[in-house]
This record gives structure tokens, C-alpha cells and sequence, in this order.
């Protein structure tokens, strides 16, 4: 795919949302290139092909479809290493969770989540959806993506999801049947996020 046949990805996607027939059914797939194990897909499928180190599935499969996502963690200015103990590595990620996990291994275990207490949601400082680090990966994937000729959608978590990151998903299940005003306030924090981090995405690449 080159970028002469954007508006061809682009027509067919529209046409399937808009109920028209396309001339083939839009494609997608999710190779997330940054990711590590990804990666090692991508390699061995490359080998298996007989194609490039440059070779993407994207592009030989002729995807039409691509989806991005900025930095939507409420504490991704206060991700990273905190500190090593032995073998493992204690990390903390942007939704606020600690774990421990080895260097190079595919699982991490959870040590503390930012919501073990649900008294500490009023006093949780988010980072700004404004700060232009959570877009910059974002806008030069969705710029790539098009270079390509896939149309890119941008993406943002689920409220559910997003709200169990911050706290334990069985504690959060047990709010939903006892706290139902804890749990209304946690999505409703986390909604509110969302909706910014989308509306700020869409700003900067109209996607």
C-alpha cells in the first residue's frame, strides 16, 4: 500500500460504516510493532515469508484500518522504575499500580493498586491531558499510518476497564454491589478523563 491509495482505505472504510457495499470488505489487524513480543511475531513471520527486516504485515496484507492512542494514563508523568530488589524490578506504571516483575519476563505481578483505599480518590492528583508528552508517539503514529494509506481512528480506553486498573477489579466488582456512590465517583472521574484525552487527541490529528 502507498499513500496514492489512502483515499481508497479510506472510501471502503466509510462505505462499510455508512452500510454501502465496498469493494472489499475493509481489513485490520493489530501489530503492535512497539511492543516486545510483537516484535519477535514479526520477526518470525518475516523469516517464514522469506521477505525484508523492513517488511510489515500491515503493509503485505494491505490493512486498511489502523488504530491510535495517546498517553491516557492519569500518572504517566510518574511511570518508571522506582527501584530494584534481587531479580525483580518494582515499576510503577500510569494508571499508579506498583508491581514486580523480572527483567525481560512477559508477566508482572501486582504489589499495590493507587485505589486499594477508596477514601484516597478525592485526594488522587491526575497529570494534565494537556501536557503535549502524551501526544507526541501519538501523532507521529497516526501520521505514519497515513503516509502508509490506512485510516487511522483514534482509541481511548473503556471507563470499566480503565477504573480497575486503579483499583482491584474484585474490589471494584464489590463496590458496584455495596458502594454503588464510590463506584458512580470513580467512573465518573475516570469518564471525564477519557472524554478529555480524546477530545484533546482529536484536536491534534482530526482522527
Amino acid at each position: 500500500m502507498n499513500n496514492s491509495e489512502e483515499s481508497a482505505s479510506a472510501g471502503r472504510v466509510m462505505d462499510a460504516i455508512e452500510f454501502r457495499r465496498p469493494d472489499r470488505l475493509p481489513r485490520w489487524d493489530n501489530f503492535i510493532l512497539e511492543d516486545s513480543w510483537s516484535k519477535q511475531f514479526v520477526q518470525r513471520w518475516q523469516q517464514w515469508k522469506g521477505l525484508s527486516q523492513d517488511a510489515k504485515p500491515s503493509d503485505h496484507y494491505d490493512i486498511d484500518i489502523s488504530v491510535s492512542m495517546a498517553d491516557e494514563g492519569p500518572f504517566f508523568q510518574r511511570r518508571g522504575l522506582v527501584k530494584r530488589e534481587g531479580d525483580y524490578e518494582i515499576y510503577r506504571g500510569d494508571w499508579g499500580n506498583l508491581t514486580r516483575q523480572r527483567p525481560g519476563a512477559f508477566f508482572a505481578e501486582p504489589i499495590q493498586n493507587i485505589l486499594d483505599n477508596a477514601t484516597d480518590l478525592d485526594r488522587l492528583e491526575f497529570d494534565p491531558v494537556s501536557d503535549e508528552g502524551r501526544y507526541i508517539q501519538y501523532v507521529q503514529n497516526v501520521e505514519s499510518e497515513r503516509n502508509a494509506g490506512r485510516l487511522s481512528f483514534t482509541k481511548i480506553g473503556g471507563i470499566y476497564c480503565r477504573s480497575q486498573f486503579m483499583r482491584r477489579e474484585d474490589l471494584l466488582l464489590m463496590d458496584m454491589a455495596t458502594d454503588e456512590g464510590f463506584a458512580r465517583a470513580l467512573f465518573a472521574r475516570v469518564a471525564e478523563h477519557l472524554t478529555q484525552i480524546a477530545i484533546n487527541s482529536l484536536d491534534r490529528t482530526d482522527s
